[in-house]
């Protein structure tokens, strides 16, 4: 997904005149399990007020921020405009629940007597027209949940002052994750880092991927890389191995060729004893390894000065948008 296909799937949501609801349900974790309750906001301006509010902030991430970028989680972004989708093998525990159906009529309310405000662990907010929806994800912090242990808070009762009698739940419009069509977007990677078990599902797919570098039969110590994998810097490192990337169809011969005429990767990458294979000497020497798959080194034939780039732009591609544009 790129970023004109994340805002064509939410366009719907600023169509001019466009008729949406607004459900919010509230995730609890009590006693060991997950609940889902729906909050009844009543028929007043409240649930246009949190719609719109939604609705603002995808607005002002998608579609208004110039810097924004949408990239595949596999190949993560640090700037925090970055939007991601996600791209692995299998969602971290407790995610899940952003694909749950969610049916009003067959989801209780929030039972004020029944349920606590303290076991309240995300939000999901669902957004729809009569044809399209969406699911937004919202990490409950517990820091929101304003009580009177230290702090005296005051509420309007009628025209008087008043102590409410429960803590006051609250939230702001940004989100950390949306489910839109099959796609799971990542608005915040740190909710994702911290909140869920995410380094596990970076090293199970780092591991997975690695069976397709180990049957290109390119490397002699694997078991280097493998241990690699097991590293949260490692496994991302070797998932940013792309792959479509073009030395992944060489001939050995022809990547070998290149990395001993090449005056940067010949001190840097070692062979074993037949030269048959790559054999790892360094720790860094991996990482020179995986630059070299995703066909991040090159030379200019203007001025012979070494490069090393992951942000090339085929020739083809150039040369076809010239012949477009002649």
């Amino acid at each position: 997904m790129n970023k004109q296909e994340l805002q064509d799937a939410i366009s719907f949501l600023f169509e001019q005149n466009a008729v949406l609801g607004l459900e919010l349900y509230l995730v609890l974790k009590t006693n060991g399990n997950t609940l889902i309750r729906r909050a009844d906001l009543g028929d007043g301006a409240l649930p246009t007020e949190i719609r719109n509010g939604f609705i603002d902030y995808l607005n002002d991430r998608t579609n208004l921020d110039q810097n924004a970028l949408v990239k595949p989680l596999s190949e993560l972004d640090p700037l925090r405009t970055t939007i991601h989708y996600y791209d692995l093998e299998g969602l971290p525990d407790g995610l899940e629940i952003i694909g749950e159906p969610l049916i009003a009529e067959d989801i209780p309310f929030f039972n004020f007597e029944a349920d606590r405000l303290d076991d309240v662990d995300a939000f999901l907010i669902k957004l729809s027209s009569v044809e399209k929806q969406i699911i937004l994800y919202k990490k409950h912090s517990h820091l929101n949940l304003l009580k009177q242990a230290k702090v005296f808070y005051f509420v309007k009762d009628e025209e008087r002052f008043a102590k409410p009698s429960e803590g006051i739940l609250r939230f702001s419009f940004s989100i950390d994750f949306m489910k839109v069509e099959n796609e799971i977007i990542v608005y915040n990677i740190n909710c994702l880092e911290r909140q869920f078990e995410f380094d596990n599902i970076l090293i199970n797919n780092a591991v997975h991927k690695l069976e397709a570098i180990s049957a290109l039969n390119f490397v002699e110590n694997m078991v280097e890389l493998e241990e690699f994998a097991q590293e949260k810097s490692g496994a991302r490192k070797i998932l940013s191995i792309k792959p479509d990337s073009p030395v992944l169809e060489l001939e050995f011969d022809l990547i070998k060729n290149f990395v001993k005429n090449n005056p940067y990767l010949k001190k840097r990458l070692k062979f074993n004893d037949d030269e048959s294979k790559f054999l790892f000497h360094s720790k860094i020497s991996r990482i020179y390894f995986i630059n070299l798959l995703n066909d991040n080194y090159l030379t200019s034939h203007l001025t012979s000065i070494f490069y090393k780039t992951n942000e090339k732009d085929k020739m083809e591609e150039e040369n076809a948008e010239e012949e477009n544009q002649a």
